[in-house]
């Protein structure tokens, strides 16, 4: 690609483009939630996705939460390549060994509880750009010595599309997503909720009755409480 070329985009329907940029124009970054100018960028950074994209999985406080030994470290890559961004938050950890203390000090990288991987915005969709992008973080990694790395991918995003061409995947386990609008007729029709059936079930012979409430009005309370225990 030169480095003199122009931007070409190629509408590929309703707010989706391919793109085609300049080098100079990209740049790679790697932050860190428990620095806050670095926390402020990673959050810029997910307002830059579109917004059904912007899942709470890939948040700093939803990594940090799991960062819950001083050998981890909640972090987050991001590159970018004019209106293009690929973002990939992950936890950072050393790995303990026995050697000598002078031993490269090596780390390994691994997604947190629930679903993450990597995940870009419409232009970062384009198959060159992840290249870009993969080729930096595998620089990165190189430099920071990290040996090994593994991945919950987000199933609803289905984001293992946008995962570097040399990462190996395999599927794991099946993920069945549930409006929450249709979550009641579910529970009575669907054989998968059988156990939540038998356990409604069991609370009515108790005498428990179940009323749909708008969470707003009535659950005001919950997330003050909900801090308080944080």
């Amino acid at each position: 690609m030169a480095r003199n070329s122009t931007v070409i985009l190629l509408s590929l329907g309703t707010n989706r483009f391919l793109y085609r940029e300049s080098r100079q124009n990209m740049r790679f970054s790697l932050l860190r939630a428990t620095v806050s100018q670095n926390k402020k960028q990673w959050i810029d950074a997910i307002e830059q996705l579109p917004i059904e994209r912007q899942d709470v999985y890939f948040s700093p406080e939803y990594l940090l939460a799991y960062a819950n030994s001083e050998d981890i470290e909640a972090c987050c890559a991001v590159y970018t390549n004019g209106d293009a961004i690929l973002i990939y938050p992950f936890l950072l950890a050393a790995i303990q060994t026995t050697e000598a203390q002078d031993t490269i000090n090596l780390k390994d990288i691994q997604s947190p509880y629930g679903y993450s991987g990597p995940v870009v915005n419409y232009p970062g969709e384009d198959p060159e750009f992840l290249r870009e992008a993969w080729s930096q973080f595998s620089d990165w990694c190189s430099t920071e010595h990290v040996v090994c790395e593994f991945i919950r991918f987000h199933p609803l995003l289905d984001n293992v599309r946008w995962a570097s061409e040399s990462m190996k995947t395999f599927k794991d386990r099946l993920t069945i997503p549930i409006k929450l609008e249709d979550y009641p007729k579910t529970v009575q029709d669907s054989s998968y909720f059988r156990k939540h059936r038998q356990m409604l079930n069991k609370a009515e012979r108790m005498g428990y009755t179940f009323h749909a409430i708008p969470a707003q009005d009535e659950l005001s309370w919950f997330v003050p409480l909900y801090l308080e225990t944080q």
